[in-house]
């Protein structure tokens, strides 16, 4: 029809059917206006139903996992209200994936923690449960933070990787790395399928420097396990990094390296449980404070006071079966 209104309508209750033949598609080339208190149902389908060539801006509502979703910048998304970014793993629910703003794909997943941490910037980065595998390093901004879901959120790298890696490190270094915070996640070294390649954990490089006034502020790590990485250390604070927090932490089988070392002045190291390594707590520098924590088990030393070190205190700490 051309021009005026064109209205549908029943003289009684019912409904009206609009069927077009085979895959034709109805299109609404106009802005399209639902009466108040009306609705509007999709009925959707299964996950495994989806549209197989969804294209932006679609809906869907998944009877699955009883979500409405949308195509969007590539992928399927769902409601999103928990961090500034989420990143879900490739073997992540599919519930998580569909409230994700990144999907990674299993390998190289350091690309995509990345990209999401760039756009995050300032805030804060939420990984879901599942496992990440990196061939390079996590590189965190200034004042923002990496968070994963605690022990089920796993970072490791591959089978016979054997290359000098820094699983996650700061992008700041010299000093002015500052409001670094990584927190609640695993980090898996898989030392026993390396034959070669230094490694570390978690490697602060110049975060915070100074003192008083003039002092940059450091970082945090928290509640992080750092396991089994090969020739190198499950968390390493370096580059004269100063001011910064070590608690809850667990490093475990670094069998070669320390499970901490801290080689930066006026950090403090509280509550930590550092065994099976080859050294539980390694310092070489001055001002440090360690209090609560455990070295246990270790082959080496439990606690290493190494050349340079002075004006450190260790208050509390419980260190147990170690080689000395």
């Amino acid at each position: 029809r051309t021009g005026g209104d064109l209205t549908l309508q029943t003289t009684t209750s019912g409904n009206i059917n609009i069927s077009p033949a085979g895959t034709s598609t109805i299109n609404l080339n106009g802005n399209t206006v639902l009466a108040a208190g009306k609705t509007i149902t999709l009925t959707g389908g299964t996950t495994a139903n989806r549209p197989s060539s969804p294209t932006e801006g679609m809906l869907y509502y998944d009877t699955s996992t009883k979500q409405l979703i949308t195509y969007a910048n590539g992928k399927w998304q769902g409601d999103r209200t928990t961090s500034t970014k989420i990143v879900a793993a490739s073997n992540s629910s599919q519930a998580n994936k569909d409230a994700a703003d990144y999907v990674a794909t299993g390998t190289g997943d350091q690309t995509v923690i990345n990209t999401a941490l760039t756009a995050a910037a300032g805030g804060k980065v939420y990984l879901m449960e599942g496992t990440y595998t990196i061939n390079g390093s996590i590189s965190v901004p200034n004042t923002t933070t990496l968070a994963g879901a605690g022990a089920g959120t796993v970072i490791t790298i591959p089978n016979s990787f054997n290359t000098n890696i820094n699983a996650i490190t700061n992008t700041t270094a010299g000093g002015n790395g500052t409001g670094v915070v990584i927190q609640d996640l695993r980090l898996e070294g898989n030392a026993g399928n390396q034959t070669s390649g230094n490694m570390n954990g978690i490697y602060f490089n110049g975060v915070g420097s100074g003192t008083g006034s003039s002092a940059v502020q450091g970082g945090k790590i928290a509640n992080v396990w750092a396991n089994n990485w090969r020739y190198g250390t499950g968390i390493v604070v370096a580059g004269n990094s100063s001011n910064n927090t070590l608690t809850g932490n667990t490093a475990q089988g670094n069998t070669v390296g320390s499970g901490i070392g801290i080689y930066g002045s006026n950090n403090t190291v509280t509550g930590n449980l550092s065994q099976g390594n080859a050294t539980g707590f390694s310092l070489s520098t001055s001002n440090n404070t360690l209090t609560g924590n455990t070295a246990q088990g270790n082959t080496q030393y439990g606690i290493d006071l190494s050349s340079g070190s002075t004006n450190n205190t260790l208050t509390g700490n419980s260190i147990q079966g170690n080689g000395t």
